[in-house]
């Protein structure tokens, strides 16, 4: 390579850098699981918060109460999630719980919702995917409401409530 080839490339390299990084074909896959038993107050809309790592190949999860993803690259990403309550005899008839994915602070889509309980001894298991365009920086969450007229614990199994989200194509 000539001199000012050469010149030229060493001044590209530091803007180039970060762009090459961000296109390098590594995936963006993060995956987390709950076992804690976190407590879902009634007719309280609560963010999940997946503790538990799986894996998180950008560090792009903030756990704890206000739990999160954030995207580090620009996409659609697919999302999946799941939740399940404890076993309860509270449920009312016009009750019901729903699982829903939060997108930079704004309702996005319902993933899942039950309604219409017995009041027979039932664990509630909600659960879906979608997909969804994401810009750097933009945030996801998700959240759970029910409504049985008193607090309710997610089950104390991360194989039950997990969240997986990957950046489909490179």
């Amino acid at each position: 390579m000539n001199n000012d080839l050469q010149q030229l490339a060493n001044k590209l390299v530091p803007y180039l850098s970060p762009w090459f990084k961000s296109h390098s074909g590594t995936p963006v896959v993060a995956s987390y699981s709950t076992d804690a038993g976190q407590t879902i107050s009634n007719n309280t809309t609560t963010i999940v918060n997946f503790e538990d790592l799986n894996y998180d190949t950008h560090s792009a999860v903030t756990t704890g109460a206000s739990w999160k993803f954030t995207a580090p690259i620009a996409g659609y990403y697919h999302v999946s999630s799941a939740v399940m309550f404890t076993a309860t005899t509270n449920w009312a008839a016009t009750e019901y719980a729903s699982l829903l994915l939060v997108k930079n602070n704004t309702g996005y889509r319902y993933l899942g919702r039950e309604d219409d309980h017995s009041t027979s001894n039932v664990y509630t298991f909600l659960g879906g995917s979608t997909v969804l365009y994401l810009a750097v920086n933009d945030y996801i969450d998700l959240r759970v409401l029910q409504t049985s007229g008193g607090d309710l614990a997610l089950h104390n199994n991360g194989a039950f409530n997990y969240v997986s989200i990957h950046r489909i194509g490179s």
